[in-house]
C-alpha cells in the first residue's frame, strides 16, 4: 500500500494573459522508505507540486482545480486549513528551496525549531530546545547550542539551508518533500544532507519526494524518477532504467546537458535545444515538439499519452511500470544506452 498517492493533480494560476496550468494531470505514488524524484527544467511544475503536497498552493496564488492526494485513508485536498495545520511538519514536511524566504527573520533559529516540537510533539520548552540543538548537530551545523540563539541573517546561506532541513526532520514526519535541498550547499555538505535523508528512509521508513535539477544526484539516489515538462509527466521509470536509455527526447536532452567533472571535456557544453515552453501559449500536439529533432507531423497535432512500448528486444530490460509520452519511444527504446556514447 502506498504511503502517498497523488491522482490527476491539476493546478492553475491566473495571469495577465489568461490561465496557465503549472501542473496538469499529475499522478504518482510514494511508498514507505522510497525516494521518488521529480526532475525537469525551471517552470516544469516541480515546485508547484511540492507546494500542493502540503496544501500551500493557495498561498502562492494558485488553485487546485482537480485531483486527489491520499494519505492514510484521507484525501488531503478536502481538508480545512485547520486540519492541514495538523498534518504539516508532523506528517508531511517540506524543505523549501529558498531558506532565506522560508525562515522567519524576526525569530531565532532555536525558537523556530522548538515551535515545531512544542506544537506537534507536545514537548516542554526546555526539552524542545534540547531536541532542537540535537537536530542542528545532526545536519552538520557546528556549535549547535550557540546557533539556537542566532537569527537567520546571522547564518550563511548553507547554514540556513541546513537549519531549514533540521526543522523539517525534527518532528519525524513520514513524508519529506525536499525542494532542491542541496542547491545552496557545497558538495560535501550536500552529500551529508542526502545521507540524512537516507537515514530517515532506512531507520524510520520515511518516504522522500525529491525535487532536483541535479540529474547525477537523482540517478545515484532515487528509486523512481518522474520527468516533467510543461506541467505534465513525459516519462517515468526507475532511475537506473530512465537515465541508462531514455524513451523521451526531452529526458535524453536533460541527461546530456548535465554538468560533469569526470571524463574528457567536450568541445562545448550540451544544452537542451530551443527555448523553454510558454505555459500561457502552449503549442498544439506534443508540447516539446518545437524543440525536438525527432518531431513528426503527428507530434504537431496530437498529444501523446503516457504508455509503455508494444514490442521488446533482447537488448532491453523493461519494467512493466515504465511509461513515456512520445510517439517515437519504441525506436528510442531500442537505441544503445547513453552511457555508451563517445
Amino acid at each position: 500500500m502506498s504511503l502517498l498517492d497523488v491522482k490527476n493533480l491539476r493546478v492553475r494560476y491566473d495571469g495577465p494573459r489568461g490561465p496557465v496550468w503549472a501542473v496538469d494531470q499529475l499522478s504518482f505514488e510514494l511508498s514507505a522508505g522510497e525516494l521518488v524524484a521529480l526532475v525537469g527544467e525551471s517552470g516544469s511544475g516541480k515546485s508547484t507540486t511540492a507546494l500542493a503536497l502540503l496544501g500551500l498552493v493557495p498561498i502562492s496564488g494558485g488553485t487546485i482545480e482537480t485531483g486527489e492526494l491520499w494519505y492514510e485513508g484521507r484525501n488531503l485536498l478536502t481538508l480545512s486549513e485547520g486540519e492541514w495545520a495538523k498534518v504539516r511538519a508532523s506528517e508531511i514536511a517540506l524543505v523549501f528551496q529558498d531558506a532565506a524566504s522560508a525562515l522567519n527573520p524576526y525569530l531565532t533559529i532555536g525558537l523556530q525549531i522548538s515551535e515545531v516540537l512544542e506544537t506537534h510533539r507536545g514537548l516542554s520548552r526546555r526539552d524542545a530546545r534540547k531536541e532542537a540543538a540535537r537536530a542542528l548537530g545532526d545536519v552538520g551545523l557546528p556549535d549547535p547550542e550557540a546557533k539556537l540563539a542566532n537569527y537567520p541573517h546571522e547564518l550563511s546561506g548553507g547554514q540556513r539551508q541546513r537549519a531549514l532541513l533540521a526543522m523539517a526532520l525534527v518532528a519525524k514526519p513520514r513524508v519529506i518533500v525536499a525542494d532542491e535541498p542541496t542547491s545552496a550547499l557545497d558538495p560535501a555538505l550536500g552529500l551529508h544532507v542526502l545521507e540524512l535523508l537516507e537515514r530517515e528512509r532506512k531507520t524510520r521508513g520515511a518516504g522522500v519526494v525529491l525535487v532536483s535539477h541535479d540529474l547525477e544526484l537523482v540517478a545515484a539516489h532515487a528509486d523512481r524518477t518522474y520527468v516533467l515538462y510543461a506541467g505534465r509527466v513525459v516519462e517515468h521509470a526507475s532511475a537506473r532504467e530512465l537515465f541508462a536509455a531514455p524513451w523521451h527526447p526531452y529526458t535524453a536532452a536533460l541527461w546530456r546537458a548535465r554538468a560533469r567533472l569526470d571524463g574528457e571535456r567536450p568541445r562545448r557544453l550540451a544544452a537542451v535545444p530551443g527555448n523553454p515552453v510558454d505555459l500561457a501559449n502552449l503549442p498544439a500536439g506534443c508540447a516539446f515538439h518545437p524543440r525536438c529533432e525527432l518531431a513528426r507531423e503527428r507530434c504537431r497535432s496530437e498529444r501523446p499519452e503516457l504508455s509503455g512500448v508494444l514490442r521488446s528486444d533482447a537488448r532491453m530490460s523493461l519494467s512493466a511500470a515504465r511509461r513515456a509520452a512520445c510517439f517515437e519511444k519504441e525506436s528510442l527504446a531500442l537505441e544503445r544506452p547513453l552511457e555508451s556514447e563517445p
